[in-house]
């Protein structure tokens, strides 16, 4: 396991041959430089050859951990490994999937992949389909609604009677989330001004009083959350009804108190510094879980063909 503590990155090493994995500090040099130690047994088998086969999970980000990803991606190769499937639940540069005025990052970081021997990529929730197509590898998808599932059936989350997508983005994602559960989705709305950022003219469709959930992909600074539950609660046809909150991707970083209109916040673990008073999917029940499938890459595709 690779662990900056003060990035938010985590990376286990597993053998698949010998269920053997690591822990090691990402280090710097005076000069600020990373460095990364990975013990050359991590990469062979329990008769000394080569390892047939490794799983590298990478959760959260730093541009040092991705660094560490990639060495330990590059060690493989050099020590033979043939086979690697690689858990990344955050993939980085997911909201950066299209070129309007800015770089598309997913692909960018996407391409840092292609020369290793990836088999597959598990990825939590990607921001959109974009980054299903850009990867150079089969893609697994554990969906908002597996995760969403899981933790109705851990008991973090109750039953909703009806789930709420934030706006028109989270709009398929949320409609996943509904038709699992069996309950009907409504439609949230803001405006974002382009040239700040700033959000503005909150609002949801109307619906049966209830306990509703929230989904999206991502929590950040909680802006779009909070608005929307002033919104939801302005209007005298909510006033018997609650909000709960799930986001796959609990970043965070501007605390919780946003988010105080809600009576449940749960997202999972796929950032290793995710706030400890927010209940926690685990990652390694929904990667255990079935039902998922494995797509083909199409590692020519741009954002604009998706």
């Amino acid at each position: 396991m690779i662990y900056d503590r003060r990035m938010s990155f985590q990376l286990t090493i597993t053998n698949t041959d010998t269920g053997r994995f690591e822990v090691v500090d990402v280090n710097q040099f005076p000069s600020s430089e990373p460095f990364v130690h990975i013990p050359s047994k991590t990469f062979i088998d329990a008769n000394g050859s080569e390892a047939r086969g490794l799983t590298i999970e990478a959760r959260g980000f730093s541009p040092s951990g991705w660094f560490a990803l990639l060495s330990a991606l590059d060690m493989a190769q050099a020590a033979g490994v043939e086979r690697i499937e690689l858990i990344v639940p955050f993939f980085p540069g997911a909201r950066q999937d299209r070129r309007d005025d800015t770089p598309l990052s997913v692909q960018v970081f996407a391409q840092t992949l292609t020369p290793y021997p990836i088999h597959s990529i598990t990825v939590l929730d990607p921001h959109s389909d974009v980054t299903a197509a850009v990867l150079p590898a089969r893609v697994r998808i554990i969906s908002a609604a597996d995760a969403v599932t899981s933790a109705i059936e851990l008991g973090l989350l109750q039953h909703p009677d009806g789930v709420i997508a934030p706006d028109t983005g989270a709009t398929k994602r949320a409609g996943c989330v509904a038709r699992r559960l069996g309950v009907p989705l409504r439609q949230g709305h803001k405006h974002r001004d382009p040239s700040t950022g700033s959000l503005s003219s909150f609002g949801v469709d109307g619906g049966q009083p209830g306990r509703w959930l929230v989904v999206d992909d991502i929590c950040d600074g909680g802006g779009t959350f909070a608005g929307l539950a002033d919104a939801f609660y302005a209007s005298e046809t909510n006033s018997d009804s609650s909000l709960d909150l799930f986001v796959s991707h609990g970043l965070f970083s501007k605390g919780l108190d946003a988010l105080s209109a809600y009576e449940t916040v749960v997202s999972t673990d796929s950032l290793p510094a995710a706030i400890r008073s927010v209940p926690t999917v685990p990652l390694s029940q929904l990667t255990s879980r079935p039902g998922s499938t494995l797509t083909e890459p199409t590692p020519t595709k741009e954002a604009n063909d998706v």
